[in-house]
């Protein structure tokens, strides 16, 4: 078992003071620590752990009087670093660090559910806190019409559409300035509360509207200096002796008037000097005004290129029961592929990211023994030496990937169809079909001295689950994402909306396979893998110790399920069966997919592994015949 070993004396428990309250549609409870420290939130069905990186003693019950609604009661953990609350309701978890404080955030997942029209565009929003203004961008799909206001203590942005919006960041990174924001009833404008005095400047770069709140509010206009200079005391006035101005010989009493108009008025002359000051003010202003937007526009690129740049988290790993888990705590959501080949365990993600592996340092145990990061200029690479036998199932809370290492086998929530299409211009390609798949990105293995075009996908638990093998390929069995081996120079792996292609431009060499998919015609579906390729190391999924609960396990899916995966996962067990030595169970479990399949009978892969169950049975002869078909 997996061990996380303390060096040194025990640490003193910090007492740590828990606030909380109830706000609209979630409950907040926030732990105010000396330091900063981490956590982990664990989810299950009416409860909710979580697990600090620090030991600690704390009074929960004046926060439970307060969201009693949300919570039940706090029980902490034997070791000092966890606190288990029972649930009230179902809830979405979310959790950041504000400084020393970690925040807990239970949204209504009820009210969640029934807000908003799901057809509505979701927009994204990013905020930041700048040396001056706070920031706010909203990502629309394209231009939209919007206006910005401030009132007394609050921000309002409308727009011209309905629309939809999570407001994590603009709660997490601007908790301290502004309070959480609330959707209008008609979805078109959302206020947010302020907490201090801001000035406003808006602008629309591209689809992206851009809301500043000025840390330094514009100040009132000056009033006069004659108004703000205190009146001294009045004073005798003496006026100079002004010589009189020369008259026109043609002035007299009827037109004295009008050549007193006539002298007040500028010359032409006077005229042109105040046009071309007026005009050079204009293009000065003008200019100044392309300044500010460009100066905006770069900020906003630099917040995106700030976004996308490298980060920095720390590996996190804990026991769990009957295994081990892994956390990768990226602060945004990002797609992942994990896979095992041989005693490596892989897992890749679609951001770049400076991972702390020093936790490793302290891990003993018979289920991981090494680890490390992977040097990758587009990617995030992480492998970790396992023990045979190992089952790994992935998950994501929120934007923290969980990889478990298990003795047990999970099936994956989702199995990635591959699609053999021979008849496709120019020269046939196969398919993986994924519904947002990454890249794919080469991963070089030095161990195995080759190269592994790599696709992570952002659906968490959408694995391939069949290995496949061809003359030119190969596809390994993942627990998330896709992961393909060339085995030539020629192979084309391209990420296409949907889908992952795999081509030559020569063409593929590919047997004439049927599909084994249920209901499935021979052009439309391929789950092929070489049938001289049994892995049995991989199919026993562990010791015999665990072979009953295993085949519960997977007979119960196999009850739960239907269609297509109900056929991956007897294919599955039956494999399962025939690596332990249970080749009439095997057998038995194929022909139960030919009754139901009229395609499997000719699929070259059934046929294989139907002649194996024969040829352990002694059944020499058909298993000949099976054989030799395949």
């Amino acid at each position: 078992m997996l061990g996380v070993l303390t060096a040194g004396a025990a640490v003193a428990q910090e007492n740590v003071v828990v606030r909380g309250g109830i706000h609209p549609n979630y409950a907040r409870i926030v732990f105010d620590w000396e330091k900063p420290v981490t956590v982990e939130a664990i989810e299950s069905p009416g409860m909710l752990e979580l697990r600090f990186a620090e030991e600690f003693v704390a009074d929960f019950s004046p926060t439970l009087a307060l969201i009693a609604d949300y919570v039940a009661t706090a029980e902490q953990a034997a070791d000092r670093r966890g606190v288990l609350f029972p649930l009230q309701r179902k809830v979405r978890v979310r959790n950041f660090r504000v400084g020393n404080k970690v925040v807990v955030d239970l949204y209504d997942a009820a009210n969640e559910e029934s807000a908003g029209d799901t057809d509505l565009p979701m927009i994204n929003v990013r905020a930041g806190e700048h040396p001056d203004y706070l920031r706010i961008v909203f990502d629309w799909p394209e231009q939209i019409v919007f206006d910005a206001a401030l009132s007394d203590d609050a921000l309002s942005v409308s727009f011209a559409t309905p629309f939809n919006a999570r407001f994590e960041q603009v709660e997490s990174r601007l908790a301290d300035y502004v309070g959480s924001p609330t959707i209008s009833d008609d979805r078109m404008s959302v206020s947010l509360p302020l907490k201090a005095a801001f000035g406003l400047r808006q602008l629309q770069i591209d689809n992206r509207v851009v809301i500043d709140l000025l840390k330094q509010p514009p100040q009132p206009e000056s009033v006069s200096a004659s108004a703000a200079v205190p009146a001294e005391a009045p004073q005798a006035v003496v006026e100079p002796e002004v010589a009189a101005p020369d008259q026109p010989d043609n002035v007299n009493a009827a037109n004295a008037g009008d050549a007193a108009v006539a002298s007040t008025q500028p010359s032409a002359e006077a005229q042109d000097t105040v046009a071309a000051d007026n005009a050079k003010n204009e293009v000065q202003q003008a200019d100044k005004t392309r300044e500010a937007v460009a100066e905006l526009l770069a900020d906003v690129t630099a917040a995106d290129i700030v976004t996308a740049a490298k980060q920095k988290i720390e590996l996190r790993i804990r026991q769990i029961p009957g295994g081990a888990r892994i956390s990768v705590p990226f602060t945004q959501d990002h797609a992942a592929a994990v896979f095992m080949r041989g005693k490596t365990l892989w897992a890749v993600f679609d951001a770049q990211a400076d991972v702390d592996m020093s936790i490793m340092s302290l891990v003993s145990g018979n289920l991981m023994s090494r680890g490390r990061q992977v040097s990758h200029e587009d990617v995030t690479v992480l492998a970790f030496d396992v023990a045979a036998g190992t089952m790994v199932h992935v998950n994501r809370q929120q934007s923290v990937w969980q990889i478990d290492l298990v003795r047990n086998y999970v099936t994956p929530a989702g199995v990635l169809q591959v699609v053999r299409e021979p008849n496709a211009e120019p020269n046939g390609h196969v398919l993986i079909k994924a519904l947002s798949p990454k890249g794919p990105f080469a991963i070089n293995d030095p161990e195995a001295g080759d190269m592994i075009m790599v696709s992570p996908v952002l659906e968490v638990s959408h694995a391939v689950v069949t290995p496949r093998r061809y003359v030119d390929f190969e596809i390994l069995a993942t627990s998330q994402g896709i992961a393909i081996v060339p085995f030539s120079d020629q192979l084309a792996v391209e990420g296409k909306p949907g889908a992952i292609t795999i081509s030559t431009p020569l063409g593929l060499s590919m047997s004439n396979l049927v599909s084994r998919g249920i209901g499935k015609a021979a052009a439309e579906s391929d789950s092929y893998s070489s049938p001289v390729f049994m892995d049995f190391a991989n199919w026993r999924q562990g010791s015999s110790a665990n072979f009953r609960t295993i085949r519960r396990q997977v007979s119960a899916e196999i009850q739960e399920s239907e269609g297509e995966k109900r056929g991956a996962r007897r294919l599955m067990l039956a494999r399962y069966y025939l690596s332990h030595g249970f080749a009439a169970e095997a057998r038995g479990m194929l022909q139960l997919m030919a009754a139901e399949d009229s395609n499997a009978d000719k699929d070259l892969y059934h046929q294989g592994l139907m002649g194996v169950a024969e040829y352990y049975m002694g059944r020499y002869a058909d298993a000949r015949e099976k054989l030799s078909h395949s």
